[in-house]
């Protein structure tokens, strides 16, 4: 028997539409855990040649993710935020 390759594929490399950059960030989004949505974050940064922990820097400046950077950076990727009902 020969071994497989079972190493996970990094997420950045997947990300190579708008429509998979926004199903990626819903994702960590619906999660709601901050940890999961900041390396969503830090996966599409990367993914598009961004200057990572320049923009881990600005989201968490002052001590906390901080909503203006995030919504900064969801309006350069052609994204919307918006607030529905939870299920």
């Amino acid at each position: 028997m020969t071994p497989t390759d079972t190493t996970p594929s990094e997420p950045s490399e997947h990300l190579d539409s708008p429509e998979a950059v926004a199903a990626h960030l819903i994702a960590a989004l619906e999660d709601g855990n901050e940890a999961v949505i900041m390396r969503a974050v830090t996966d599409i940064g990367y993914s598009l040649g961004l200057p990572v922990e320049r923009l881990r820097e600005d989201l968490l400046a002052d001590g906390g993710p901080r909503l203006s950077t995030f919504l900064e950076l969801a309006n350069s990727l052609g994204l919307k935020v918006a607030v529905r009902l939870a299920e």
